[in-house]
C-alpha cells in the first residue's frame, strides 16, 4: 500500500513538471512571436527602441521617394519630333532648340533615332540607331541641364508615359518644310488671327493616326505669328503631357521664331560646339591621326555644295577655288614647315546627300585626281577600315581629324564648315582660313 502511494505521488510530480515545462515553452514562443510581429507590423512602440527608430526613418524616406517618383512619372511631359528636316549640323541645332523650348513646359525630349546624318522620331529601319551613335548622351544631358534646357530621355521612358498616343500633334507650317495642311476658311481665318488653329496634317494617315500614334488633336501653327514660347504652352498646349511635331526645323529664317535665350539661358546656336561626340568616333579620329598624320598637319575641307549653289553649278568656278586653295597651302607650308595634309570633301562616295552636290559627285573621280595633284597626295579617311558606313558617323570622325590639325583651310562655307571652324578655333588662338566661303546669316534666339 505504501509502495503504491509513493508510485502515485511520483507520477503526479513528473506530470506536474512536464506540464510546467510545456507551459513555459509555449509562453516563450508566443512572446518571441509577438516581439517579432511588433517589428514587422510597423508598431511605433517597438520601432522606437534601439535601432528601430532608424529603420522607421529609412522606410519613411524610401516610401516618400517612391511616391515622389511615381508622381513625377505621372506628371512627366514630353516633346517628340518625327522629323528634323535637315542634315547633321542643322538637325543638331534644331534638337538643341527643341530642348531649350522644352524648358518652358518643364518637358523632356524623346531621344531621336539617326541614320546618315538625318534625325527621326521613330526607328525607321534596322540600320538606324539612337542619337548615341553620334553623341555621348550622358555628357550631353549634363550640358543641357547646366544650360537650363529640357533633358533627353530614351524611347522606353517616353513610351511608358505616352504609350503610343499624343495629346497634341503640332504641324508647324514653315516655308520650305514638308508639313502642309488642308484648312477650311474658318480655320484659315483663325490661323491668321491667333497664329494657330485645329487642323489636319496632309501627312496623317487618318485624322487620328500618325506614324502609328493615336492622335487626340492636331494643331497647325504659323511660325511667323506665334513667336512666344509662353503662349505656346499656355494657350495651345495647355499642359498637355505628350506633344509631337510633324516636323521640327528649329529656329531661323523660314522656321520658328521663339525667343529661347536670356541672360541666364544660352542660345542653342552658341552651344553647338560644346556638344560631346561619341567616344567611339572620337577614338577612331585620334587613332587615324596618330597612325597617318602625327600631331602636326594641315587640314582641308571642301564643301562644293555652297560653291556650286552660289554659282549655278559652275564647275569652272569650283576648279578655280581649288587653285586658290593650292596657292594658300603652299604659302602655309613655307611659313610653318608643315608637310602632311588631311583632305575631306562633300563629294566623296560617303559625303553629303544634298541634291546640289550631285554635279560634283558625278565628276568626283576627276575632281579628286585634280586635288591629289594640287595638294601632293593628301591623306583621306577610309571609313571601311573601322567598319563605319553611316554618313553622320563618318562626318563626325572627319570633323575631329580636321579640327585637330595645326592649320585649317575651309572651301565653300555653310553650316558644317561653321561647326568644323568652331571646333578648331576653340583651341588656343587658332584661326581657320576661308576660301570661296559662303557666310551663313547671323541668327539669334
Amino acid at each position: 500500500m505504501r509502495l503504491l502511494r509513493r508510485t502515485l505521488l511520483k507520477n503526479v510530480f513528473i506530470a506536474t513538471v512536464i506540464f510546467i515545462l510545456i507551459f513555459y515553452v509555449v509562453r516563450l514562443s508566443r512572446v518571441g512571436y509577438e516581439k517579432d510581429n511588433l517589428y514587422t507590423s510597423g508598431s511605433t512602440k517597438a520601432r522606437t527602441k534601439g535601432t528601430g527608430s532608424s529603420n522607421t526613418a529609412t522606410t519613411q524616406r524610401t516610401t516618400t521617394r517612391l511616391k515622389k517618383h511615381r508622381a513625377t512619372e505621372l506628371r512627366a511631359k514630353f516633346f517628340i519630333a518625327f522629323s528634323f528636316g535637315d542634315q547633321l549640323t542643322r538637325a543638331t541645332e534644331s534638337l538643341l532648340a527643341l530642348a531649350a523650348l522644352a524648358r518652358y513646359g518643364s518637358r523632356s525630349v524623346a531621344v531621336p533615332f539617326v541614320k546618315d546624318s538625318k534625325f527621326h522620331g521613330t526607328n525607321i529601319d534596322q540600320t538606324a540607331g539612337t542619337l548615341s551613335r553620334y553623341f555621348d548622351l550622358n555628357a550631353l544631358n549634363q550640358k543641357l541641364d547646366s544650360y537650363g534646357y529640357g533633358l533627353l530621355k530614351g524611347w522606353t521612358h517616353f513610351q511608358q508615359r505616352c504609350n503610343q498616343s499624343l495629346d497634341v500633334l503640332l504641324n508647324v507650317l514653315t516655308q520650305g518644310g514638308s508639313s502642309h495642311a488642308r484648312l477650311s476658311n474658318s480655320q484659315r481665318q483663325l490661323l491668321n488671327k491667333t497664329g494657330w488653329t485645329p487642323c489636319f496634317s496632309d501627312l496623317q494617315q487618318t485624322g487620328d493616326r500618325f506614324k502609328g500614334f493615336n492622335i487626340n488633336q492636331t494643331i497647325c501653327i504659323d511660325p511667323e505669328m506665334l513667336t512666344s514660347a509662353e503662349l505656346l504652352e499656355s494657350d495651345v498646349l495647355r499642359d498637355s503631357s505628350c506633344v509631337g511635331f510633324v516636323e521640327w526645323r528649329g529656329i531661323g529664317n523660314g522656321r520658328c521664331h521663339f525667343s529661347l535665350s536670356s541672360d541666364k539661358v544660352p542660345s542653342p546656336f552658341s552651344v553647338r560646339h560644346e556638344v560631346p561626340f561619341s567616344r567611339k568616333l572620337v577614338q577612331a579620329a585620334q587613332e587615324f591621326a596618330v597612325k597617318q598624320l602625327g600631331d602636326s598637319y594641315i587640314s582641308v575641307h571642301i564643301r562644293s555644295e555652297w560653291v556650286l549653289r552660289t554659282h549655278e553649278s559652275n564647275m569652272t568656278y569650283l576648279l578655280d577655288c581649288f587653285r586658290q586653295l593650292s596657292s594658300r597651302i603652299q604659302n602655309a607650308k613655307q611659313t610653318t614647315g608643315l608637310e602632311k595634309i588631311f583632305l575631306a570633301t562633300d563629294f566623296s562616295s560617303f559625303g553629303s546627300k544634298s541634291l546640289t552636290v550631285r554635279p560634283a559627285q558625278e565628276k568626283s573621280e576627276m575632281l579628286l585626281k585634280y586635288l591629289e595633284k594640287l595638294l601632293e597626295r593628301p591623306h583621306v579617311f577610309d571609313p571601311r577600315t573601322v567598319k563605319l558606313s553611316d554618313r553622320g558617323s563618318i562626318a563626325i570622325v572627319e570633323m575631329n581629324i580636321l579640327s585637330a590639325g595645326k592649320k585649317l583651310f575651309l572651301v565653300g562655307g555653310g553650316n558644317f564648315e561653321d561647326w568644323i571652324r568652331d571646333q578648331f578655333e576653340k583651341v588656343g588662338d587658332n584661326v581657320a582660313e576661308k576660301i570661296c566661303y559662303w557666310e551663313r546669316p547671323e541668327r539669334n534666339t
